[in-house]
């Protein structure tokens, strides 16, 4: 229930594309209410075994990590005319998991530093604090979690500005939510709150600010699932934003805006990937967009969040996710974009010690207001991790990426950019 309650949130965020996505990636799911991703990724498996044994102090149980990398990176400021870097990369992490009777507690404290060779300007430290907790009330399960985030957007992101370097943003964010079954109904009803800051940046040498993509959205919402079967249910999501910019650029319409989104679908429930391959959950539907600046359209289109996991062997598994979604933009003149992003991941294990990786995805942004345009961008990936012990592993990683804009309105379209990436790196966890 709580899976479907976060598929909604993501698909209602009004955010920029790459600010949803990195939200997800920094939030950890063994958070009380973060909990919500589909499946257990082979990957995600073997780093579980590594982490959960922690080191218990009485009343906790604390989940140290760190992982220190060398790389190259063949375009470190995603430009048409490439420069390339080596790199290192460091990063540090504690997790504090307290379970006791019926209410579950955890923190999760992250920090990771990137430092190019001959590109100090682009070189960059993210970190992020996160909490929550989960406890039954009611008959029900009531869920709270609240973050901090302090990231940077990349100028390779697909909507992102032509900034001389990352633009540092941060995202305040909160959630609850109230789990309820009622025999083969269960029902979330949950409240979202984001606050996102940016900080100004340089376009060509010239000060940019960002001030105008400072904003505050609030959600809420309903989300829903019928049990047809053990193995099977209806699932449903209704629910509203308003998105609210702080500082309105002069001469540009407001880009405030109010959401409704509707989905339907159907997903396999808790159903064992050992017993049934097959685990799914699908979501399709609509969701519109109103504008409050007079002249300004409103957008109604399909969307979906589709997600569907196949593991013939407990050592071998694909992922495939489907999403669209309206979102904010990061360009100026442009109010919105239709997001659409499909990423297919396979994960072949091999002897329990090495994991073997290849991925690949498309995002397509089709903007609305100002000049339009599209924006894509194209990636894939491979992927060894060694598992050494239950306190070590080594992974080696390629990555490449392709992607292209329209006209910006602060730069001209510079055609076609290409990114190479590779890493090695090291992770202990005590």
């Amino acid at each position: 229930m709580r899976r479907i309650s976060f598929l909604f949130g993501m698909l209602c965020a009004a955010g920029d594309p790459a600010m949803a996505q990195g939200l997800l990636d920094q939030v950890p799911a063994s958070i009380p209410g973060y909990d919500t991703r589909f499946g257990v990724p082979l990957l995600a498996r073997a780093e579980r075994r590594m982490q959960e044994l922690g080191i218990d102090v009485g009343v906790a149980n604390l989940r140290p990590a760190a992982e220190v990398g060398v790389g190259y990176d063949s375009n470190v400021r995603g430009a048409a005319n490439a420069q390339g870097s080596g790199f290192a990369t460091s990063s540090a992490s504690l997790g504090v998991v307290r379970d006791h009777r019926d209410v579950a507690l955890a923190g999760y404290l992250n920090v990771d530093d990137r430092r190019y060779f001959s590109a100090a300007a682009q070189s960059r430290t993210n970190w992020s604090a996160t909490i929550g907790a989960g406890a039954d009330l009611g008959g029900g399960r009531l869920s709270l979690a609240a973050s901090h985030l302090a990231l940077h957007q990349d100028r390779g992101d697909l909507d992102s500005v032509a900034s001389d370097k990352p633009i540092a943003f941060q995202v305040e964010h909160a959630r609850a939510s109230y789990a309820y079954r009622f025999n083969r109904l269960s029902v979330t009803p949950n409240a979202e709150f984001t606050i996102y800051r940016f900080a100004s940046t340089t376009i060509g040498g010239v000060p940019a600010s960002q001030l105008y993509r400072d904003r505050q959205v609030a959600r809420a919402g309903l989300a829903g699932r019928y049990e047809l079967a053990p193995d099977s249910g209806i699932i449903f999501a209704l629910g509203a934003a308003n998105t609210r910019y702080q500082h309105p650029r002069a001469g540009q319409p407001s880009r405030n805006s109010t959401d409704g989104i509707a989905l339907v679908g159907l997903d396999s429930g808790n159903r064992d990937p050992y017993a049934m391959p097959w685990r799914y959950s699908v979501l399709v539907g609509v969701q519109t967009r109103a504008f409050s600046a007079p002249g300004v359209p409103a957008r109604t289109v399909p969307v979906m969040d589709a997600q569907v996991h196949w593991q013939p062997t407990g050592l071998t598994g694909a992922t495939l996710r489907v999403t669209r979604a309206i979102e904010d933009t990061a360009q100026i003149n442009r109010e919105s974009a239709v997001l659409t992003r499909a990423r297919l991941v396979l994960e072949h294990e091999y002897a329990r010690d090495l994991i073997f990786q290849i991925s690949g995805g498309v995002q397509l942004a089709e903007y609305g207001g100002g000049d339009g345009g599209t924006g894509v961008s194209y990636n894939a990936g491979a992927r060894m991790t060694w598992v050494i012990n239950e306190n070590l592993r080594a992974s080696f990683s390629y990555d490449f990426a392709r992607w292209r804009e329209g006209v910006q309105d602060a730069a001209p379209q510079d055609g076609a950019r290409l990114r190479n990436l590779v890493l090695a790196s090291m992770r202990i966890t005590p």
